[in-house]
């Protein structure tokens, strides 16, 4: 018997005693299927994530970075942009509600990796992420996340990349969509201050245009993007150009 079954085994054997006690049983038949059960197959089921649920998981997710003393304010603001992103590309990346709720989790989660060292945190944030327990993840959902916060800077996935090619083709096309979308975001709040707000998008002769209300010299924004876009523009064909807008 698993040790788990055995700590509650006593506990539940108590319940029924004085269930069938106080309605004068003779029999009862007992389920095999556990609330355990039941939560990991409503957690299995994309149909069955709901707002709330999905609430819970961030906030989970949030509890995790700050474990890791990331900077709160620079994660929200990537999660949000990301999210933004990820609403004006439905188009051309096709992914569901789960992506984008896995998307949100790795942009609040990039940068936990500089609580071990600056240098390379992009893989020390995979490893913690790796070595977590999220709640409302699979532990396949959470390879993704931190395929995410891998490949949020610096090289791109490469065949050389071990962890990455042991997922699936449709895994690693996953990664390299969502990866995209979150290179652009961070590289949007690059300043850490949450200047660049209320965005929106159009396509306009191969480029991605992102327009941005009020936000002036966008020089430092520019620069980001010519590190961190490249990899997007492999992947959804467009470069990002950012445009001012009054």
């Amino acid at each position: 018997m698993p040790l788990s079954d055995a700590d509650t085994i006593g506990p539940a054997l108590l319940f029924y005693a004085r269930l069938a006690r106080s309605y004068s049983l003779r029999h009862l038949l007992v389920s095999p299927v556990t609330m355990r059960h039941g939560l990991l197959d409503e957690m299995a089921s994309v149909s069955e994530w709901t707002e709330a649920f999905q609430r819970q998981i961030l906030r989970a997710a949030r509890d995790i970075g700050r474990k890791y003393r990331h900077d709160e304010a620079h994660a929200e603001h990537v999660a949000e942009l990301s999210a933004a992103l990820f609403t004006d590309l439905a188009s051309e990346h096709r992914l569901g509600k789960r992506h984008e709720l896995l998307l949100k989790v790795g942009a609040l989660l990039h940068d936990i990796g500089t609580f071990i060292s600056t240098a390379s945190h992009h893989k020390h944030s995979m490893y913690l992420i790796q070595n977590s327990e999220l709640f409302g993840l699979s532990a396949e959902d959470l390879t993704l996340v931190a395929h995410l916060a891998r490949y949020h800077r610096r090289a791109p996935p490469r065949p050389t990349h071990v962890e990455f090619m042991a997922l699936t083709r449709e895994q690693r096309l996953e990664v390299c969509l969502l990866a995209g979308i979150l290179r652009v975001a961070d590289a949007l709040d690059v300043s850490h201050t949450q200047r660049i707000k209320n965005i929106s998008c159009h396509r306009e002769e191969g480029h991605l245009v992102i327009e941005i209300p009020g936000a002036g010299d966008l020089s430092l924004e520019d620069m980001a993007l010519r590190q961190k876009g490249p990899m997007f523009q492999d992947i959804y064909g467009m470069d990002v150009l950012l445009r001012p807008r009054e």
